[in-house]
């Protein structure tokens, strides 16, 4: 892997002094994967048919099993 961007971090947000931080080839972004207008209208569509599923007591279109 010649460079890396990561949006995603455990912890997040990672200490200034994290080793990922301060590497020349990484690039640590704050948790902003979803901040588009295309994607958090896709996220507040499926919240919506989530709910409706949950109410009306049908299967869940995303359902993580645990």
């Amino acid at each position: 892997i010649a460079a890396a961007g990561l949006d995603v971090t455990v912890p997040e947000p990672l200490p200034a002094d994290h080793p990922l931080v301060k590497h020349p080839r990484c690039v640590v972004l704050p948790h902003i994967g979803s901040a588009t207008e295309e994607t958090r209208n896709a996220m507040a569509n499926l919240a919506i048919d989530n709910a409706l599923a949950g109410i009306f007591d049908q299967p869940l279109k995303a359902e993580v099993e645990l």
